[in-house]
C-alpha cells in the first residue's frame, strides 16, 4: 500500500493487486496452479469518493477444465493453466460516490508473463510515458463522472489468452495490477500529475 498527500492538493489512492502468480504443480501432465490475490488497502485522504475497490468474480473450473466466472465477488482464485484454455478474469475498479473534484485514474501493470499468456487493456486505458520509462502506466481517458457508482473495466474481453504454445514446464509467471487515483491540480496533464505522486 502506497499513499502520499502533498500540501493538501493531489490525492492518490493505490489499490494493489496481484493479478496472475502461477505457481509449479508436481504431477504427470506437470500442471501449473494459478493463484491470484487481489487483496488490499485503500487509503483516501480528502473528498474524490466515498470508497474505491478493485474486485473481481469467482472463477470456477468445469468438467472440461475450463473456467467460467460465477456472480460472487472476491479477493482471490485459482486456476489450473493449461495450453490453449483461456483465463477467465474481470478485474474491476468500483468507485462510490465521486465527488465533483476532478481526478486521473491510473493502472500500473507489473508484468512477468510469457509471450504464450496474453491480454488487452479496454479502449479506455491509454499508455502514457512517465518518468521512469521502465513502468507500464496507462489512464483512463473518459473524465470520471461524479455518480453514485461507477464500475470500471481493466482487461478487454475479461480473460487471458493461453495459446497452444504455452508449455508447463515453463518457468513460474506474474501479472500484477496496482490502480492509483490523483486530484488535478490547475491544467497538470495525466503525465505530470503522475510523476508529482507516484
Amino acid at each position: 500500500m502506497y499513499s502520499k498527500h502533498k500540501k493538501g492538493k493531489f490525492v492518490p489512492v493505490l489499490l494493489a493487486c496481484a493479478a496472475v502468480l502461477v505457481l509449479l504443480g508436481i504431477g504427470i501432465r506437470a500442471k501449473y496452479v494459478t493463484t491470484v490475490p487481489l487483496t488490499g488497502t485503500v487509503t483516501i485522504k480528502g473528498k474524490l469518493a466515498d470508497n474505491v475497490t478493485l474486485t473481481e468474480h469467482e472463477a470456477e473450473r468445469k468438467s472440461d477444465g475450463s473456467y467460467s466466472l460465477t456472480e460472487t465477488v472476491v479477493t482471490e482464485n485459482q486456476y489450473i493453466v493449461m495450453p490453449g484454455v483461456d483465463i477467465p478474469k474481470d478485474p474491476t475498479i468500483t468507485i462510490e460516490n465521486k465527488s465533483s473534484v476532478p481526478a486521473y485514474l491510473y493502472v500500473e501493470i507489473v508484468d512477468n508473463s510469457p509471450g504464450t499468456a496474453t491480454y488487452a487493456l479496454t479502449a479506455n486505458w491509454v499508455k502514457i510515458t512517465v518518468a521512469d520509462s521502465a513502468r507500464k502506466v496507462y489512464v483512463y481517458k473518459p473524465a470520471l463522472a461524479e455518480t453514485p457508482l461507477q464500475k470500471i473495466q481493466i482487461l478487454r474481453d475479461n480473460k487471458i489468452i493461453i495459446s497452444d504454445q504455452y508449455n508447463p514446464a515453463s518457468a513460474p509467471f506474474s501479472l500484477q495490477f496496482h490502480a492509483y487515483m490523483a486530484q488535478v491540480e490547475g491544467t497538470d496533464d495525466a503525465v505530470t500529475t503522475f510523476n508529482k505522486n507516484f
